[in-house]
């Protein structure tokens, strides 16, 4: 069996590295939150055999040291303490001299002899606590009133005791059976591996539920009741830990609830950075990049459309350099007659410069891009050409509300080479949590310049307001009723989501 300790800044970067060395098939032991994240004890290959015979093997070498510790007792002559009722009478023997050995006649196992090392470890197995001996038999026929604890101690026979007859212990005997009897060591044993069987199975489903209430526990250690329901109110409105724990702690001193959420509110409007280059007033070269199926062609219909509105169909150009996809260009052709705009088609760099060139008198240029997955090996060319090109271009990373946080990181990660310089949000209107989008730009610094909530055009493209976006996140969790959409604050702790 392999038992190794883990150690993470989180649960999921600590179960991460558990599955990454040991598999699926390991056992997670134990686990605890210590200075600077969480410690798991995680085993692979358990053998309950083994873990038995261990035990087993741990009890006998404690009774035998027992044993050895003890001080022999002084008898006289050999009592026996358990017997059948039906075995023949016992025969008396002389004591064994210091330093003879006897031979030992094999026995049956179910006897209990009376040694210090056998009460001591019946003992032991009901719980530790010392039993009154059983009244022993004087010579005149009463009883001896002394008791003796059921421990290493034995008692001394009176000095003209005499053997006992077959009758006599065919009545201790019969007594003796009718007692309750301790559970053998090996039923102990059996008894406490499958409580412990039991339990790791237990651990080992629910340890992300373990490591939640114990995180809830420290932080309901925190005698500021306003920063704890912040914290609650944020993780249940969609935002990212970083991002709740950054509003929480600079608002830790405000006692009054209403007024830390009204201040919440404004952090978070001036955390949220919004595009300021006027896009749709001054124009430009902007190439629209992103992952597929988040609506980068709808979008740039959209743009197109508003801004032939304002300054007429001779100020805007589309080009298209989706060469990857059958009839791409369809999609980019039709809209181009509909708003009456011209549409070029470039195959690579050199193509590209052309067409942004016999553009130039444009005031917008739009370039549709192919949706590629984070990795496709032709992404890094098709953003390369982007970027390498001669004519400036900027690129406007377009990405999907819907979209749960790690995939919002993951795709700004894998579009990062091309230093996106603004953000589109599309599908505002299937996000059941829009706070996550709007994390993820908070922490990479990423600039919002529009949103989209629907797919007409260009009815559904709307310049980003972030006051409207923060009280939107606010007034989705009245809409969904309690807020969480399916990940509240306890998953929020257990998981460790940033």
């Amino acid at each position: 069996m392999k038992i190794k300790r883990y150690f993470a800044p989180d649960i999921r970067q600590a179960m991460r590295m558990v599955r990454d060395e040991q598999g699926p098939d390991a056992v997670i032991l134990s686990n605890r939150r210590v200075e600077g994240g969480v410690e798991i004890v995680a085993a692979l290959d358990f053998d309950e055999q083994a873990l038995r015979d261990k035990l087993e093997d741990a009890e006998a070498a404690e009774s035998v040291e027992v044993a050895m510790s003890a001080p022999a007792p002084q008898v006289s002559a050999p009592v026996l303490s358990s017997a059948v009722a039906d075995e023949p009478p016992l025969r008396a023997t002389r004591p064994t001299p210091r330093g003879e050995q006897r031979p030992e006649a094999p026995r049956p196992r179910s006897r209990l002899e009376p040694s210090t090392s056998t009460v001591g470890l019946l003992a032991r197995l009901r719980g530790a606590t010392p039993a009154p001996a059983r009244a022993t038999p004087s010579v005149g026929g009463g009883h001896n009133t002394e008791t003796v604890p059921a421990t290493v101690k034995a008692s001394r026979p009176a000095p003209n005791a005499h053997f006992r007859s077959a009758g006599e212990d065919a009545s201790a005997a019969s007594r003796f059976s009718h007692e309750p009897q301790p559970a053998p060591a090996a039923g102990a044993n059996a008894e406490v591996l499958a409580v412990l069987q039991q339990e790791l199975r237990r651990l080992g489903k629910v340890v992300d539920m373990r490591l939640m209430e114990a995180g809830w526990q420290a932080a309901s250690r925190d005698s500021n009741t306003t920063r704890l329901d912040l914290l609650r109110g944020l993780c249940d409105r969609g935002f990212a830990k970083a991002v709740a724990l950054n509003i929480a702690n600079r608002l830790s001193t405000l006692t009054d609830s209403e007024e830390a959420w009204r201040q919440a509110k404004d952090l978070l409007v001036r955390q949220l950075p919004v595009a300021d280059d006027q896009l749709l007033e001054y124009g430009g070269i902007v190439a629209l990049v992103g992952p597929t199926g988040v609506g980068k062609t709808t979008t740039i219909a959209k743009l197109a459309a508003k801004f032939r509105l304002k300054h007429g169909p001779r100020q805007v150009a589309l080009v298209t350099v989706d060469n990857y996809r059958i009839a791409a260009h369809d999609h980019l052709f039709t809209y181009g007659r509909l708003l009456d705009v011209p549409v070029a088609i470039a195959s690579n760099a050199e193509e590209l410069r052309r067409s942004l060139q016999g553009f130039l008198d444009k005031k917008l240029t739009l370039i549709d891009t192919a949706g590629m997955g984070q990795h496709d090996a032709r992404l890094a060319e098709q953003l390369s050409m982007i970027k390498d090109c001669v004519i400036p271009i900027k690129p406007y990373l377009v990405m999907s509300a819907a979209n749960q946080l790690r995939g919002l990181e993951a795709v700004i990660r894998s579009f990062g080479s091309c230093q996106p310089k603004a953000c589109i949000l599309t599908k505002m209107d299937e996000a059941a949590q829009p706070a996550a989008a709007l994390s993820v730009l908070m922490q990479h610094r990423l600039p919002l310049s529009f949103v989209a909530n629907g797919q007409q055009v260009p009815e559904d493209l709307h310049v980003a307001r972030a006051d409207d976006l923060v009280q939107g996140c606010f007034d989705s969790v009245h809409e969904d009723g309690d807020g969480t959409g399916g990940y509240g604050f306890e998953d929020w702790i257990a998981n460790g989501a940033s």
